[in-house]
């Protein structure tokens, strides 16, 4: 499957995942060349979506690739950290699609110090596995 095709999969579901808590509305863009972040999220306190219910706006990041046997974790680039650290962190979000292109969606809320702790560890390897979650 072409590569435009799988993100605009990818970034479809997820935006319908996320609006169904009813308390984040995604930012994020389709065919998006911006390295590093893809938009963000909006984060409401309460269900009703107003100005004086906003909470915050998240940076994200969205992979999307084909199901792999493996997709509790998750390869990054070192530069794509530090990346991050400079803008104070990202939702990191990766969609695996199966064979019938269903979504399988992980997460990973890559804050300061989870960055700071990632980048003490990798050394001088350029990239690093870390944990996704459900």
């Amino acid at each position: 499957m072409d590569n435009i095709i799988k993100e605009q999969i990818g970034v479809h579901q997820l935006s319908i995942k996320l609006l169904s808590t009813c308390q984040l509305i995604p930012d994020i863009k389709f065919n998006d060349k911006t390295p590093s972040f893809d938009g963000n999220v909006e984060l409401y306190i309460e269900n009703s979506i107003r100005k004086d219910s906003q909470i915050g706006i998240v940076d994200v990041q969205v992979k999307t690739t084909e199901k792999k046997s493996k997709i509790s974790r998750f390869l990054i680039k070192k530069t794509d950290l530090e990346r991050f650290l400079e803008r104070d962190g990202v939702l990191f979000f990766v969609i695996y699609l199966d064979e019938n292109q269903q979504p399988i969606v992980r997460y990973r809320d890559l804050h300061v110090f989870t960055i700071l702790k990632f980048l003490k560890n990798v050394g001088k390897r350029k990239e690093i596995s870390f944990d996704m979650y459900p």
